[in-house]
């Protein structure tokens, strides 16, 4: 039996409506592409890098949540980090989840999102078969980015449905690895408000946009507790433990995107969206923080928002808990 086999199609209805979304509304597009052509090709490479991204992210946070107040060990994956994580590309971000998951591990630290560890490396502490595939993915990426393979060579009727066969099952096999992430919802808490009695302790009522599926339109959670927790950022929570761990300046959710559109002159100028989107680091330069949208948002750039210092703040904590600015060396 083949992996597409086992995949059975509740399976995949979980990779569509319960993985977190930027993975989600990724992988809903290859549906839409019934034959296999371009399209569907690239949306299957779409998806791969976008889950290589957000376990990236991910791990990125870990990192910050488990060395909070201290540097990373001192070592290559700490002195490439800086210039890796500046300019991240699909194999970079797997190249960042292995090494710092096994950093994590060497330092007896318990991630956050528990099954990111197995999903990760197997017991022998070489990459799991998920991992495997999704670097069977990159390879098969970089055939076609970097190799600059010539379209008539691998779009040959007979060679893309061959490429399709080769990457769908990959892909599959790594999302099915990714489950466990439905237990660690992602989700922007905004806004909380607070309930307080004479004779009682105050309790925190909190909307919870919950960031998951392929809709466009999250679902409202509404929770009273009595913890606190940051508002207006993208938080990784976990809801058995009631804790949360931080994913902001990482993923941001954001309606201050841009794009290039006709101007009154008659020329082209880059103008607000206004659409509500998630956007995931894509790297940073002398102009800032880029992000990349999920869906529809535009580009978002850490300079043109209004939360910039802020978001500025936040990129430049990390760096120092790295070891990778200048405080922090």
């Amino acid at each position: 039996m083949t992996t597409a086999q086992c995949i059975d199609n509740a399976t995949r209805n979980r990779f569509r409506y319960d993985l977190p979304y930027p993975i989600a509304v990724n992988y809903k597009r290859i549906g839409a592409c019934p034959e296999s052509n371009p399209a569907k090709l690239m949306y299957i490479l779409k998806t791969a890098e976008m889950a290589a991204r957000l376990l990236g992210v991910i791990t990125v946070a870990e990192l910050r949540r488990g060395f909070a107040g201290k540097s990373l060990p001192d070592g290559p994956f700490r002195r490439d980090l800086p210039s890796r994580l500046a300019k991240p590309t699909f194999g970079t971000w797997l190249w960042i989840v292995r090494e710092g998951v096994r950093t994590l591990a060497d330092a007896k630290v318990v991630p956050f999102a528990e099954g990111l560890s197995t999903f990760c490396l197997d017991r022998d502490g070489k990459p799991s078969a998920a991992m495997r595939a999704l670097n069977d993915l990159v390879t098969q990426r970089n055939r076609f980015m970097h190799d600059r393979v010539p379209p008539d060579e691998w779009l040959k009727p007979r060679e893309l449905p061959r490429s399709c066969e080769e990457s769908l099952p990959w892909l599959e096999r790594a999302l099915a690895a990714m489950v466990f992430l439905t237990d660690y919802p992602v989700a922007f808490v905004s806004p909380i408000t607070v309930e307080k009695k004479r004779y009682g302790d105050p309790r925190y009522i909190k909307d919870m946009l919950v960031i998951a599926g392929c809709a466009e339109h999250f679902d409202v959670e509404r929770e009273s507790s009595e913890g606190i927790c940051e508002s207006g950022e993208v938080l990784l929570l976990d809801r058995q433990g009631r804790r949360y761990m931080n994913l902001d300046p990482l993923i941001l959710y954001s309606d201050e995107g841009t794009e290039e559109k006709d101007a009154p002159d008659g020329g082209r100028a880059r103008m607000r969206t206004g659409i509500w989107d998630v956007f995931v680091y894509n790297g940073r330069s002398a102009g800032g923080l880029s992000y990349l949208a999920c869906n529809k948002g535009g580009e978002l750039s850490s300079r043109e928002s209004s939360a910039a210092e802020y978001i500025e703040r936040g990129f430049a904590e990390i760096e120092a808990m790295f070891g990778t600015a200048e405080g922090g060396r």
